[in-house]
C-alpha cells in the first residue's frame, strides 16, 4: 500500500487529440512528475520508495504497469535513443495539471 501521510497531491492528463481527460492518483502523478528528463529509472523507483511505505520490486512493478498503461493510450512517448538514460515521458498532446481541491470537489473526489 502507498501511504505517505502527507496529503498528497493528484493530477490529471489532457490529451488533446481525443479530448479525454485522464486522473493520476497521487504516485502516478508523482511517476509523472518525475519522469522530466532529469531522473532515471532507478532514480524514479527509489523516490517512489523513499517517499511511500512500498518495496523497491513493488514499485519497479508498478511503475513499469503505469508507464504501459500510459503508452498503451498514447499518453506518454518515450526516447528511444540508447544512450539517453533518464525517462522524459511527456506528450505533446497532453497537458498535465494539479488536480486542485475544486476539481476534486466537482469529480465527487473531496
Amino acid at each position: 500500500m502507498y501511504d505517505s501521510g502527507a496529503g498528497d497531491e493528484e493530477g490529471i492528463l489532457l490529451d488533446r487529440r481525443n479530448r479525454s481527460i485522464k486522473q493520476l492518483d497521487p504516485v502516478a502523478w508523482k511517476v509523472w512528475q518525475l519522469c522530466d528528463g532529469n531522473h532515471s529509472q532507478n532514480e524514479i523507483i527509489d523516490e517512489i520508495t523513499r517517499i511511500y511505505d512500498v518495496s523497491t520490486e513493488q514499485a519497479s512493478r508498478d511503475i513499469a504497469e503505469l508507464l504501459k498503461e500510459l503508452g498503451s493510450e498514447n499518453l506518454v512517448e518515450e526516447n528511444t535513443d540508447p544512450s539517453y538514460s533518464t525517462l522524459d515521458l511527456g506528450c505533446k498532446y497532453c497537458d498535465a495539471k494539479a488536480l486542485s481541491t475544486e476539481l476534486k470537489r466537482r469529480l465527487g473526489r473531496s
